[in-house]
């Protein structure tokens, strides 16, 4: 049988941006979030026996989440500008 490992994307990005230290190469470039993904995905390969990963991401303004809870993100402060600048999903995160 096949299996499926479906990762919430964003949330994995926060647990990691504030979790690891900030890291940065040579031209001041946040790095850390990316050593932490590639950490990550390495894991899951040695440590998970998955066949297929899937990154799920939630859609830039409203979803059905909203419909169900007004409320939702509602008091959520804007993403940092180092995980904006790392992911090159600021429009995403907004």
């Amino acid at each position: 049988m096949k299996t499926l490992t479906i990762i919430d994307t964003f949330g994995f990005f926060f647990r990691n941006y504030y979790a690891l230290p900030q890291l940065r190469n040579s031209e001041g470039f946040p790095t850390g979030l990316l050593t932490g993904f590639a950490n990550f995905i390495y894991a899951i390969k040695n440590e998970h026996d998955t066949d297929y990963i899937l990154f799920a991401l939630d859609s830039k303004g409203k979803n059905f989440r909203h419909d169900i809870d007004p409320t939702y993100k509602a008091n959520r402060p804007e993403a940092p500008e180092d995980l904006k600048k790392t992911t090159s999903c600021s429009n995403f995160m907004d």
